[in-house]
C-alpha cells in the first residue's frame, strides 16, 4: 500500500515520514526572534525541536494513496476510446438502416 503527501505517493511508511519529516524545517518568527526548528523520524513518530531546546512530538495520519498511477489510467483511457468506438458503431449502423430505406416514414 502507498501512502499520500503533498501530491505524490509513498511505498512505504518509513518514506512517507521521512517526506512529512524533512517538510517540518525551517525558521519561523516568535516575537520578532527568529526561532529555526527541524524534524526527525523516530519509529512512527516525528520530533520536531527548535533551537530553543523545546520539542514536540506527532504521529501523522498515514493516508492511503489516491492519486491515479499509469496503469488506473491507461485503463480509463481504454475505457474512453471503447465509448467513442460504440458511438461511431452506432452512428455507422443508423446512417446504414436510413440508407436501405428503414428510417421510418420514407
Amino acid at each position: 500500500m502507498a501512502f499520500q503527501y503533498n501530491g505524490a505517493c509513498y511505498e512505504t511508511p518509513e518514506s512517507f515520514l521521512q517526506a512529512v519529516a524533512a517538510n517540518s524545517q525551517g525558521v519561523t518568527l516568535h516575537d520578532g526572534i527568529p526561532i529555526a526548528y527541524s524534524s526527525t523520524v523516530s519509529g512512527t513518530t516525528i520530533i520536531t525541536t527548535t533551537s530553543q531546546g523545546a520539542s514536540v512530538s506527532f504521529t501523522p495520519t498515514q493516508i492511503e494513496c489516491q492519486l491515479i498511477d499509469m496503469a488506473d489510467s491507461a485503463i480509463l483511457s481504454g475505457l474512453v476510446v471503447l465509448a467513442w468506438a460504440a458511438s461511431w458503431a452506432l452512428v455507422v449502423l443508423r446512417n446504414g438502416v436510413d440508407q436501405g430505406g428503414y428510417g421510418g416514414g420514407q
